[in-house]
């Protein structure tokens, strides 16, 4: 590896044996090599491997690019997250890529990307950093999958985002903040019509996971526009199973949070579903119990938020517990 550092011919041949090799196993040595060599003709060997028809190799070769930080390099690994079996090797590659992968990822959020890949890119951003990472999640608070909406505003934490007041960006964030305030409610709605019988368990359970993920999405934009550091401690609180805490959390959300949200996100924060129509008590909002039949029918015509694909894609994905 050291000759091959320094441009040794002899030893570049003997990397391109190795990289042609039929064995994988020799394959994936030689994409350790080139990793370990950080020469400039190493980068053309990973850039073939990257591409090598075995999961071993490509993993290997990721690795390998993540420890050269060769630019040209990003966009093959970039690619791989688009495969579940390397995707963890990618992101870790990326990782290591620093600031300038964000130009890489930032497409995989712009709408044509598989969910997992979207997810994966929104984590990898927000540990990155920098202003490109940054501007690319802040364009993306409403992005219509719910998970990856969810990831997002967790990178966004991490980069500690904190729009100026006033700003067309708080602007923005306070708008998600009400649509997802108005998803919440619907959902508490429909679950709290639905039977206790086994026909419904499966989307009660799916509902169930939408109103946790609404919780976490509507404390991280709270925590851009109101104390950071309260908010996130009452998430903290929320997250414990002791009534103390909970009860601690939801004090400090009281005297955190704005007058025109505090009804919404408290009853949202307590367990409310349990006592019938406290959600619309709190939020001063008549309360209507509407039939079985109407609720499951609102489940498959309904497009939960803004932009969202159609009640069926929503449907499939939660039902399976995607």
């Amino acid at each position: 590896m050291g000759l091959l550092g320094v441009g040794h011919d002899a030893a570049r041949d003997r990397l391109a044996t190795l990289a042609a090799s039929p064995t994988p196993s020799v394959r994936a040595w030689a994409a350790r090599v080139a990793g370990e060599a950080a020469h400039p003709e190493s980068s053309a060997v990973l850039a073939t491997l990257l591409a090598d028809p075995s999961p071993v190799v490509r993993r290997a070769a990721l690795a390998a690019a993540g420890r050269t930080r060769a630019r040209a390099l990003w966009p093959s690994v970039g690619a791989a997250l688009g495969d579940r079996r390397l995707r963890g090797a990618a992101a870790a590659a990326l990782v290591l890529g620093g600031a300038d992968v964000a130009e890489v990822l930032a497409p995989c959020l712009e709408g044509g990307a598989a969910g997992p890949v979207a997810r994966e890119a929104a984590r990898v951003l927000g540990r990155v950093g920098g202003a490109r990472a940054q501007a690319a999640l802040r364009a993306h608070l409403d992005y219509p999958d719910q998970i990856v909406r969810l990831e997002v505003l967790e990178a966004l934490r991490l980069l500690r985002y904190s729009p100026a007041p006033g700003s067309g960006e708080d602007v923005h964030v306070r708008r998600q903040l009400e649509e997802e305030l108005d998803d919440a409610a619907w959902t508490l709605a429909v679950r709290r019509d639905l039977p206790p019988e086994p026909a419904f368990a499966v989307l009660s359970a799916a509902l169930a996971r939408e109103r946790e993920r609404s919780r976490q999405a509507i404390l991280l934009l709270l925590s851009f526009v109101h104390d950071p550091v309260a908010i996130l401690r009452a998430r903290e609180g929320l997250a414990q199973g002791s009534r103390e805490k909970r009860a601690y959390a939801l004090e400090v959300l009281d005297v955190t949070v704005a007058a025109d949200l505090k009804p919404r996100v408290l009853a949202l924060m307590e367990d409310s579903e349990a006592r019938p129509c406290i959600w619309a008590a709190r939020a001063g909002t008549t309360c209507s119990v509407r039939p079985r039949t109407t609720r499951a029918r609102s489940c498959v015509r309904r497009r939960p938020g803004r932009g969202r694909d159609g009640a069926m894609v929503w449907r499939r994905k939660e039902a399976g517990g995607c």
